[in-house]
């Protein structure tokens, strides 16, 4: 008898780490789920539009403040020239990519 309940309860312990080691398993798919999940919404082309339209808010801001800085005299003429030049280069191409995204039959 004293042999079959320690059968048992080594059975018992042994179910134990199976399902200690699923769990543990199970979590580290989950998260890996979680983050392939994450990934594809970032490539879903409502979020591409976002990134686009942030993109192109951020190129103006920036040439916003180098005309602010070359008109305030803080820049010279050729570097305040070239600096705004291509930042609104920049900018006018995240706006026709965002524009070719949003309206696949544009271009």
């Amino acid at each position: 008898m004293n042999m079959r309940v320690g059968v048992e309860l080594s059975l018992l312990a042994q179910v134990r780490d199976v399902r200690s080691q699923y769990a543990l398993v199970h979590q580290d798919a989950t998260a890996k789920l979680h983050t392939h999940k994450d990934r594809l919404h970032q490539r879903t082309p409502q979020a591409i539009a976002k990134k686009m339209r942030d993109g192109a808010t951020q190129l103006e801001a920036a040439s916003q403040n180098t005309a602010a800085r070359g008109k305030a005299g803080q820049l010279p003429l050729p570097q305040f020239v070239s600096q705004y030049m291509d930042e609104r280069k920049q900018y006018h191409k995240a706006l026709i990519l965002k524009e070719r995204l949003e309206n696949p039959s544009y271009g």
